[in-house]
């Protein structure tokens, strides 16, 4: 096997492949690598080879740069020409213009194909911007899953306008060529180079349509580069994807997905599946760290006696090393003839199966004869790290244990919450039950009266019809009012998960009939004034929760004090963008030194018998997280005032209603 690269140009190809020209080969191919995505002069290459080369099989790819030895470059066209020995080639192109065939499909017809023969490996260049890959490769890998496929998506120099294939048999704006290799005598190695680092938290892909990402952890996945690397990262993408790719877990690889683009939805475009429930994070890397992990590939290709190399190699991998992308290839182009190009997804397969790459370089090494059958994934020689590497790489271990820590003490602080939260509705039910006792004891009260009278009505004679219609009345509309009692507070301790709306004056209405016997016990005025007609949204027992736990305090406080006028003040008043509820009382006020603490968790004045500690923090909790509101604490003249303040968003006209 000989391969022989040529900065095309029709002369210096007829006098580089001379010497070969008519000798004993069973087969010759030519790839094309050009940066011209241009059909006339795709055309006019064809023809061009095929006068050189009557016999050979050609496929041909528009780029995004163009490999040839130890140079990565650009505007460029390259061929790369193979005289194979013993191994021979069968040509197979797609073309398609306006064609409902899916990608799955092309690649089972693609399997298929190849399955006619014996190949120990195929070549695949498809249009970049019509084909799923990631599908196309699924579809191929069903029909052959052990068949080494190389290549990758043809490129438009970023411009992403249209691109190119060809073959023989034509040039196609969209379509697949590709080439299938057999032989008993032939010998592949694949590996690859990655050199990016997943960081930081896990993410979860929410919503997703293959490659259209929609949310991440449900967020708007633009929304989540600004969050995580800041606005103004955010604001460069789709190019910011280059250098900090979604990392995903995949056949036993990381393997990068860039953002290809963005949607006025905020939606992203990403080159490669990304299916819904994939947990993701993102990537980073340095130029020193890639260029320290392709010198796993050069030791990987030293260990066979490899005859030629093929390279494809991502256009985002060329565009953030810069200068420094023909470095990837100086040595291995030591080893033996190397030609490649820049492409849009790179092509790859291993013992698991065919993956999609991309930030990636692939490599397809060949060499026919007696050698080593080189595994896909070949063991590399030990390598000394750099020390500005492994200092990348201890830096991202830091990151991702301190991450690790965080999201593992998010998780105790929820469970806290939870216990936190059961706790404090223990508590309301027993402040509800001595609420029930209340409201209860005068109806009870009247029931062993009426009893009680129609004893001494039956003694004295006085049991007729008409008494027992007036005692049966009075006895019902004391048991109605009794159950009445129990589904109101059977509704406070159970408040709806379904999101609603209501009005403050129907909140203010059940709130009095919750607590009036309990005030009225301990002669205490409660006056309620409410300017707010809007509807709010949200459940309206959460919002009641809090007042009555606010209230319960202000009757608590007042009979601690021993106040002689006792006094609540409920108002609500509308205050520039927000609602405003005030709950005001006369007991004196909340002792300064710790008038800042009372809503923290377990923080009580009670005594242990008669508070948690709760009430006030998970009051806090939900006002804060079920209304987006807040709510603070002063103290007036005459005692304590908690503050409540609802964004006006969170209400809605009653001519809206």
């Amino acid at each position: 096997m000989i391969t022989i690269n040529i900065d095309y140009n029709k002369e210096s190809c007829s006098q580089a492949i001379e010497p070969y020209v008519g000798g004993d080969y069973s087969s010759v191919l030519v790839q094309i690598f050009t940066y011209r995505c241009d059909e006339a002069f795709l055309s006019s290459l064809l023809l061009e080879i095929h006068e050189i080369l009557p016999h050979a099989i050609i496929i041909g790819a528009t780029t995004d740069g163009e490999i040839i030895g130890n140079l990565v470059q650009t505007n460029s066209t390259v061929l790369s020409v193979t005289f194979f020995q013993t191994s021979t080639l069968r040509l197979y192109s797609m073309p398609y213009v306006h064609d409902t065939t899916t990608s799955y499909e092309k690649g089972v017809s693609l399997g298929l194909w190849c399955k006619k023969g014996r190949p120990q490996a195929v070549i695949a260049f498809a249009d970049g911007l019509n084909t799923n890959a990631d599908n196309f490769l699924k579809g191929f890998g069903s029909i052959l899953s052990h068949t080494a496929i190389a290549g990758g998506l043809a490129g438009d120099g970023a411009t992403f306008s249209g691109t190119f294939v060809c073959s023989n048999e034509g040039v196609f704006p969209n379509g697949i060529v590709a080439v299938a290799i057999d032989g008993d005598d032939l010998n592949i190695a694949c590996d690859y180079g990655f050199g990016w680092i997943p960081i930081g938290k896990e993410m979860e892909v929410t919503h997703s349509v293959e490659n259209h990402i929609f949310t991440i952890d449900n967020i708007p996945a633009d929304e989540i580069y600004s969050y995580y690397l800041g606005e103004a990262a955010g604001s460069k993408l789709p190019a910011i994807g280059i250098e900090f790719p979604l990392i995903i877990h995949e056949n036993g690889f990381d393997i990068a997905r860039a953002v290809l683009a963005r949607k006025e939805d905020g939606s992203l475009i990403f080159a490669g599946n990304i299916p819904k429930g994939s947990h993701v994070r993102f990537g980073v890397a340095n130029v020193k760290g890639i260029l320290h992990d392709s010198k796993k590939l050069l030791r990987a290709m030293e260990s066979y006696p490899v005859q030629t190399i093929f390279a494809y190699s991502c256009m985002a991998r060329r565009r953030f090393l810069g200068d420094d992308a023909s470095l990837e290839f100086r040595e291995l182009s030591d080893i033996a003839p190397i030609a490649g190009f820049c492409t849009y997804g790179e092509f790859y397969h291993s013992w698991e199966g065919n993956s999609l790459f991309n930030q990636t370089t692939t490599l397809l090494a060949l060499w026919e004869g007696e050698g080593n059958i080189a595994s896909p994934l070949a063991v590399a020689k030990k390598i000394e790290t750099p020390h500005s590497l492994g200092t990348l790489k201890a830096l991202t271990h830091l990151i991702n244990v301190v991450t690790h820590d965080l999201l593992k003490a998010n998780h105790e602080i929820e469970e806290q919450s939870k216990i936190m939260l059961m706790q404090s509705r223990f508590s309301a039910m027993g402040e509800m039950i001595g609420n029930i006792a209340h409201q209860w004891r005068q109806p009870l009260s009247v029931l062993a009266l009426e009893i009680q009278d129609i004893e001494e009505a039956f003694y004295y004679g006085e049991l007729d019809k008409s008494y027992l219609e007036k005692f049966s009345h009075k006895s019902m509309y004391q048991i109605k009012y009794m159950s009445k009692t129990i589904d109101d507070f059977r509704s406070f301790l159970n408040p709806s998960r379904a999101e609603g709306s209501f009005f403050l004056d129907e909140l203010f209405v059940r709130l009095y009939t919750l607590l009036e016997s309990v005030l009225s016990a301990h002669s205490i005025t409660f006056t309620c004034s409410n300017e707010v007609k809007s509807l709010i949204k949200g459940d309206s027992n959460q919002l009641l929760q809090v007042l009555v736990n606010l209230i319960n305090n202000a009757k608590d406080a007042q009979v601690s004090t021993n106040v002689v006028d006792k006094k609540i003040f409920l108002t609500a008043t509308n205050e520039e963008k927000n609602l405003l509820i005030l709950v005001q009382d006369n007991g004196g006020g909340i002792p300064e030194a710790i008038l800042e603490r009372i809503f923290e968790p377990y923080f009580t004045t009670k005594e242990v018998l008669h508070g948690s500690g709760l009430g006030l923090y998970m009051s806090r909790l939900m006002i804060e997280q079920k209304f987006n509101g807040s709510i603070h604490v002063s103290n007036n003249q005459e005692g304590a005032c908690f503050s409540i303040r609802i964004p006006m968003n969170s209400t809605t006209t009653e001519k809206e209603k």
